[in-house]
This record gives structure tokens, sequence and C-alpha cells, in this order.
């Protein structure tokens, strides 16, 4: 079983421990200074967890316009810019070139940050771009380039970007 890091670590993770017994709550007096102690505890923890989920990167995949949780330096200091995530589903990729539309309107600020995929066949997978299967994106559509003789049955690629 993997490890969790300690404290300290940059990894952040939601802690898990119960920390509260209800049910020992029902008979305490509201002045009791260990109900205080955990009612501070109790936001701590909210806190501390509010702050951990915030700073996860998002796992989710849309095929539709994301905010994807990742932050990005800025020019200007401790501003951080968002991160937004789209999917294309390009389904079967042929060799030769391909164009989808990606229905984004990209605005002069733009920057793309990562630009990925994949494209699979039976047992085999194969990382977009590489150097037989070029990738790139223009003001309206996302292409591929499939130098390969090889027709795959699946093919996705993801676009994460900036807008300011």
């Amino acid at each position: 079983m993997a490890e969790l890091p300690n404290k300290n670590s940059i990894v952040q993770f939601v802690p898990t421990a119960q920390i509260l017994d209800v049910e020992k709550l029902k008979d305490e007096d509201i002045s009791n200074s260990d109900l205080k102690e955990l009612l501070v505890r109790l936001y701590q923890s909210t806190n501390t967890s509010t702050q951990v989920i915030n700073a996860k990167s998002s796992g989710l995949y849309q095929l539709s316009e994301f905010v994807n949780n990742d932050l990005y330096f800025s020019a200007v200091a401790r501003i951080q810019r968002s991160v937004y995530r789209k999917v294309i589903n390009f389904g079967t990729l042929a060799p030769g070139a391909h164009s989808v539309a990606h229905g984004l309107t990209i605005g002069p600020a733009w920057t793309f940050v990562h630009i990925y995929g994949c494209a699979s066949m039976t047992n085999a997978y194969y990382p977009i771009p590489n150097s037989n299967i070029g990738l790139n994106v223009d003001a309206t559509n996302v292409n591929i380039t499939n130098g390969t003789a090889l027709t795959f049955t699946t093919c996705t690629v993801v676009l994460e970007y900036l807008k300011n």
C-alpha cells in the first residue's frame, strides 16, 4: 500500500481520521472547554480540507471546456491564472492529415500550455505527438498528421490553455 507523505510534503491529502464523535456532543454543556476545543479543531479541519481540495488538480477530462484547478504564474505578482481543459475525440485516425473543430473562440491573450493525446488500436497505444504523428492547434481546429501506415481505432487529444 502506498504511504501518505508527511504534512510538510508538497503533495496534499484530505485527512480521513474521524475528528467528531456526535454521540459525545449530545450531553455536553455548551460552556465545556472540551467542547470549545472540539469546535475549534472541527473548524481547523474543515479549513484544511477546503484548502487541500481547492489546491488539487481536477481529474476530469470533459468534452466541454472545464477549469481544471491548475494555476499558472502571472507577470503580476501574487496573481494566478486558471488553466482550462477540453478533450477532443477524433475517433478513428487513418494515415494522413485530419482536423477536428475544437469549438473554442481563441482570444488574443490565450496561451496553450499543454497539448497532448493518444492514438490506440488493439493492445497498442501511441502518444501524440511523436516522431510519426504531428499535432497542432489553430484558431479553428485541432490538426493531426498521421505519418504512419496504421489506422488507429481511437484517438483523443487534450487541450490545456490559459485565457489571460
